[in-house]
């Protein structure tokens, strides 16, 4: 999932920041990017994309992950939980269906795995997500039977740690903003973000401007460990935590922070801000793909 990072990140979220997994360096299948939920929970990230009607028109965005059980109840449990993490950075893309799809048996350390899918679908309502009830008895569990529990990436696998250092130094970095310490914030960014925040202070000051309007109650959506072609490195890695924050107004404001992390720390490489719209009823969620097992 790669990331965009600098000053592109400031007013506007792009697509591939929440969903483009990047092929690996030896030209494998592509790596997992490692979702963290406030509960803990951790998903790995395959990919996301539209998804069309039958008229090839798109209807909204699919997630995909690698997931570790064949139980469809439970699939359909941890996608409420991952649409509970990504739904308002959807809203906000202005998506009114999603649908999160699991691969049972995906190995990253393959150019291609047999896998079993299975979808969910979620509709924007009255600003909630809502998931689309299948019609008819569905499968209870997909073929294979039992538990599996996905491969571990060898070329990326997940760092708790650092996904952790990652989240404390984002929440420490939004706070000098909550502070309207302009100055610290700057000077705790990477090289590159700080030189282009210098060389173009009017986004940056635009943004510091409208965060005024935020109220307390700010909390966390999730924290995110990717690793972006940009960073070759193999010890490097980006942390995004995306956060829900209440306006003064009685809105809500969407919150990401990319902080690139290696083995000296983490600094500041982006950020985003953007109003999450109330939301309205979901434009041809029934219309989808086939949902389940494909």
């Amino acid at each position: 999932m790669r990331v965009r990072v600098g000053l592109g990140c400031l007013l506007a979220l792009s697509a591939c920041s929440r969903g483009c997994a990047p092929s690996s360096p030896e030209g494998l299948s592509a790596t997992y990017s490692y979702l963290v939920t406030p509960s803990g929970e951790m998903f790995r990230l395959l990919k996301t994309g539209p998804f069309y009607g039958a008229q090839h028109e798109k209807l909204g965005t699919m997630v995909f992950y690698a997931g570790a059980t064949r139980e469809v109840k439970r699939i359909e449990t941890d996608a409420e939980t991952l649409v509970a993490a990504l739904g308002p950075e959807m809203q906000a893309a202005g998506e009114k269906a999603l649908m999160v799809g699991v691969n049972v048996g995906y190995d990253p350390r393959k150019a291609f795995s047999q896998s079993d899918s299975y979808n969910v679908l979620f509709a924007l309502a009255d600003g909630r997500w809502i998931r689309v009830v299948r019609k008819g008895d569905g499968p209870q569990e997909l073929s294979g039977g039992g538990t599996t529990t996905p491969p571990e990436d060898p070329l990326f696998p997940f760092d708790a740690e650092r996904t952790k250092a990652g989240a404390i130094a984002a929440a420490q970095w939004v706070a000098l903003l909550d502070s309207q310490d302009g100055d610290a914030a700057v000077a705790a960014m990477t090289d590159t973000f700080r030189s282009q925040v210098t060389q173009a202070p009017g986004p940056w000051q635009t943004v510091l401007a409208r965060r005024k309007g935020l109220a307390p109650g700010r909390k966390e959506l999730y924290r995110m460990q990717t690793r972006p072609a940009s960073l070759t490195t193999p010890n490097s890695s980006v942390v995004t935590v995306a956060y829900e924050t209440p306006s003064q107004g009685g809105g809500r404001v969407l919150e990401r922070v990319a902080m690139v992390c290696n083995p000296k720390g983490c600094q500041s490489a982006g950020y985003g801000f953007q109003p999450v719209p109330a939301g309205t009823e979901g434009v041809g969620a029934q219309r989808a793909l086939p949902m389940g097992r494909q």
